[in-house]
């Protein structure tokens, strides 16, 4: 990860913090139900992490949240997540589409670069074509299950700009290995 990142932790002890909110919101917005909801609606990738034998396979599924802020500069290299990770949801909280290009960019490696485990950030180069770049705008959300070829990151946003997000990570009890996407 490159650029600046704010500790909203720290500004928010500045203002009041409105907890009953905040609880309600988590209590629907990561709530078991939705989780199992984008596990179930991204199905075709999946579907796939669910295919284990023996006795002693059992999963759970948590839904973790994250607000951060992002300021100029801020940049994270092309990767496709963690085997943990069964969905990203990301939603975007900006007061207007000003900066709607500074989303999230979901690309392709053009030599056919696969990342079967784990998660390492790679470098920007000519390798890498964007396929599609989220708006960044109200109301909206990109999600999407890690799987072998789920690139997405953020090039070095050069927008005077605070990209707020409410990042969402639906992580599984037991580590379990990426599959193609979208493949049966």
């Amino acid at each position: 990860m490159t650029g600046a990142r704010a500790n909203v932790g720290v500004r928010l002890a500045e203002q009041v913090l409105d907890t009953q909110f905040w609880a309600d919101f988590t209590n629907l917005y990561a709530s078991p139900a939705l989780g199992q909801q984008w596990v179930e609606t991204l199905g075709a990738t999946t579907a796939q992490r669910y295919n284990r034998t023996g006795d002693d396979w059992n999963i759970t599924f948590s839904y973790r949240m994250d607000l951060s802020r992002d300021l100029s500069g801020y940049g994270i290299g092309p990767h496709t997540d963690t085997d943990f990770k069964w969905v990203t949801t990301l939603y975007y909280l900006p007061g207007t589409a000003k900066h709607s290009g500074v989303g999230t960019a979901i690309m392709k490696s053009r030599s056919g670069k696969l990342q079967k485990a784990g998660t390492k950030h790679m470098n920007w180069g000519p390798d890498w074509k964007i396929d599609f770049r989220a708006p960044f705008i109200p109301n909206s959300v990109l999600a999407f299950a890690p799987c072998w070829h789920s690139w997405h990151g953020v090039p070095k946003v050069k927008d005077k700009v605070q990209r707020d997000t409410l990042q969402g990570f639906i992580v599984s009890s037991k580590r379990t290995e990426k599959f193609p996407c979208g493949s049966a």
